[in-house]
């Protein structure tokens, strides 16, 4: 499907998403009343709703976007995402901000290994390997220059 811009030029469609993928899998339904039981919903203007915020928040981790704003304006200009992750209209930056203010570590945290052990559910190998970037972190140790080390357990190697 090619899609035409207001000038009759046209446009490929929109890459889909494989991390969508995640979420015909898990059930983040059950972590609705959870999210609903912080919110007041006889204040002002109603909210975006929780789950598409977290929704967008895992999405933001498992595409590896670095801020609130770059995910915000992520969802700005990807519309059929927007739908697809259950809002109306795009949120602002400050939307992710008051949610995990609101919703609080504790929830999360609750949420998150929830999540995890559905995943493992579906697949039991789930969480046995785990990969790290090779980004160069400064640490005080340093084997090769002879000089004793600020942590006497620091070593190269993995485990």
């Amino acid at each position: 499907m090619v899609s035409t811009w207001k000038n009759g030029r046209s446009f490929p469609p929109a890459k889909p998403q494989p991390v969508l993928n995640l979420f015909g899998i898990v059930d983040l339904s059950q972590f609705e009343p959870l999210l609903l039981a912080k919110y007041s919903f006889t204040k002002r203007r109603p909210p975006h709703p929780p789950l598409a915020i977290l929704k967008a928040l895992i999405f933001q981790r498992l595409r590896q976007i670095t801020s609130w704003r770059k995910l915000a304006t992520t969802l700005r200009n990807d519309k059929r995402l927007l739908v697809e992750l259950g809002f109306k209209k795009a949120p602002t930056r400050a939307a992710f901000s008051e949610f995990t203010l609101r919703v609080g570590a504790d929830v999360l945290d609750i949420i998150f290994r929830e999540l995890v052990k559905q995943i493992q559910g579906l697949r039991p190998d789930f969480g046995e390997v785990l990969a790290t970037d090779s980004t160069l972190v400064e640490a005080y140790a340093n084997p090769n220059n002879g000089a004793a080390t600020s942590d006497p357990d620091a070593r190269w190697g993995y485990k």
